[in-house]
């Protein structure tokens, strides 16, 4: 991982979702605090992306460019589910897509759209199929998923 502004000693800090992750982003937002920055700035792809916005307001502002990135991937059905759907979502949260497979799909297909998406909405994003659901939740969470 390349060294970022910001990061004490440039270096990066933590996996997304880690305790260390949410450090990182504490101190990536105060750190370009002080720069009087109202753009978007990505820290780096790994850990901070944009400064700072809810995944449900990215999905809003690029929910078009999202179904074509989907569909370029060769996915279908998407749906968004967890904390973008209960409107519980903040800063620190994740988008998480829902996609059915098709024949040619392969973890590398899946692996590839995640990345994309982040890129694109600068939120962290969580890619599954249904059949990556744990079954013990799976029913609940393909009932309350929304289509993208």
């Amino acid at each position: 991982m390349e060294p970022t502004a910001g990061h004490e000693g440039g270096e990066y800090t933590g996996h997304p979702g880690t305790v260390a992750f949410a450090a990182t982003r504490k101190r990536c937002r105060r750190d370009l605090s002080s720069l009087n920055i109202d753009a978007p700035v990505l820290c780096s792809v790994a850990s901070c992306y944009h400064v700072f916005m809810k995944p449900s307001e990215a999905l809003d502002a690029h929910r078009a460019e999202l179904r074509e990135l989907i569909n370029r991937h060769g996915l279908t059905r998407p749906r968004v589910y967890g904390s973008v759907v209960s409107r519980t979502d903040t800063e620190e949260s994740d988008l998480d897509l829902l996609v059915d497979a098709t024949e040619k799909t392969t973890l590398f297909t899946l692996a590839g759209l995640e990345r994309a998406a982040q890129e694109l909405l600068g939120v962290r994003v969580s890619v599954l199929t249904p059949g990556f659901l744990p079954e013990k939740f799976r029913d609940r969470v393909l009932a309350l998923a929304e289509p993208l």
